[in-house]
């Protein structure tokens, strides 16, 4: 209940800016004509859309235990593989062979 309450909380204060921009550029013309709303404004509006966006798997991390511990499972099996294609890369290019004419191999994805 409390995920879902912060998650509504932060979605309409996130689009709420969004939402009085177009308000005003429908009801207010002359309003929505001057540069600083157009411009300052709409780019407030719009970044606030995308805080949403990053907020949310925040809000999941710390309200949701599963969701937490399947993240540190998820980057703990990830972080061997991104060694491993760091090691590929720098050994390919060390050598000067050609990265397209080999086929890297991966470890499994969780199984």
């Amino acid at each position: 209940v409390i995920t879902l309450l912060l998650i509504s909380l932060c979605y309409f204060t996130s689009y709420l800016p969004y939402g009085v921009f177009f308000v005003i550029r429908t009801f207010f013309p002359r309003v929505a004509s001057l540069y600083s709303v157009r411009f300052h404004y709409y780019r407030f509006a719009l970044y606030m859309c995308y805080l949403n966006f990053s907020a949310n798997p925040i809000i999941y991390l710390v309200s949701v235990k599963s969701y937490k511990e399947f993240l540190l499972k998820l980057w703990g099996s990830a972080k061997g593989r991104v060694v491993i294609t760091v090691r590929m890369l720098t050994s390919s290019t060390a050598q000067n062979e050609p990265t397209s004419n080999r086929m890297p191999s991966f470890p499994a994805v969780l199984s």
